[in-house]
């Protein structure tokens, strides 16, 4: 028993490290293993101090230069320190208990913001700023380069694919699908929708129907939200795959002047498609003139107000 959970600890263990690995890589752009490891021994775990570390390292060095320098006095004192590359050679130890190191430290750190703000007109804090925007910039663009492939992968682990008791599944992005996902799941969690989706049964004649009317595409895809459905409820992985309904959609959206489809406009054509499958199946199922359609009822309803007057 012993052997078995350290084994799921080591596993553990570099799951999270490669996790970590994969998450720098990501932000930074560097795909330097030996680099990504000493920031990650650095920064003991730590995203946010290891991608600092390593934006640190990649800025650019502002130019120094090399003979001129400056002098600033300290408070209380008639000396002069010297500032810029002569400076260099005075190195001040900060490990030690002189007080007067720590006075020319504070000194030098000021005389350096200020000569930065004579040159530039830009503090030290602007400066960071500037930079982390700069790095914020660089990962965008490094996002929208990636490829779907580098954008979802599927786990090696198969632990790692399992799905948690009572835990919800989740729908994997086939390639730019969060419109769907986000509709799929919202009326999956609708309780009274749910179950006339695992509850429908196609009609009779839907193996007769010619291939230009719309049912031909609606039946197919009132199967597929169907088994959808049923996966998420009874799967025993963290995530499905809706590609098969998907593909349905994209074909049905299809036209010359068809852009990316928004989660409003989705939702209505899709409400439509299922509308129309329901009252198909209601029209067989009863000889009323206006059968009811359970799809109508649950979106669609009227409210009707009724007033007495009195004297």
């Amino acid at each position: 028993m012993t052997v078995e959970q350290n084994v799921l600890q080591q596993s553990a263990a570099q799951k999270h490290q490669q996790t970590f690995l994969n998450q720098l890589r990501e932000i930074t752009g560097i795909n330097d293993a030996q680099i990504l490891q000493q920031a990650l021994k650095d920064s003991n775990g730590n995203l946010e101090l290891a991608v600092a570390f390593l934006t640190a390292k990649n800025a650019k060095t502002p130019p120094q230069e090399e003979t001129g320098y400056y002098q600033t006095a300290l408070p209380g004192n008639d000396r002069y320190i010297s500032v810029g590359s002569q400076a260099d050679a005075n190195v001040i130890d900060l490990t030690g208990d002189d007080k007067d190191d720590l006075q020319r430290a504070i000194a030098l750190s000021l005389a350096e913001s200020n000569r930065a703000f004579r040159e530039t007109g830009i503090t030290d804090e602007e400066q960071a700023i500037s930079r982390v925007l700069e790095a914020s910039i660089a990962e965008n663009k490094a996002c929208l380069k990636r490829t779907p492939i580098e954008v979802w992968r599927d786990s090696r682990n198969p632990y790692d694919r399992k799905r948690q008791e009572k835990a919800p599944v989740g729908l994997k992005n086939v390639g730019n699908t969060c419109w769907f996902s986000a509709v799929i799941q919202s009326l999956f969690n609708l309780l009274e929708f749910r179950r006339l989706v695992l509850n429908y049964k196609p009609p009779s004649n839907a193996q007769d129907l010619p291939r230009n009317q719309k049912e031909h595409r609606n039946l197919p895809f009132m199967r597929e939200l169907r088994y959808l459905f049923a996966l998420l409820v009874g799967t025993k992985r963290k995530y499905v795959d809706p590609s098969r309904a998907v593909e349905i959609l994209k074909d049905a959206f299809k036209s010359n002047d068809s852009q990316q489809q928004d989660v409003s406009e989705f939702t209505h054509k899709l409400l439509d498609w299922l509308e129309d499958a329901f009252q198909m199946k209601a029209e067989e199922e009863t000889d009323e003139e206006k059968p009811k359609n359970p799809m109508v009822e649950l979106f669609y309803g009227r409210f009707l107000a009724m007033g007495v007057l009195e004297g």
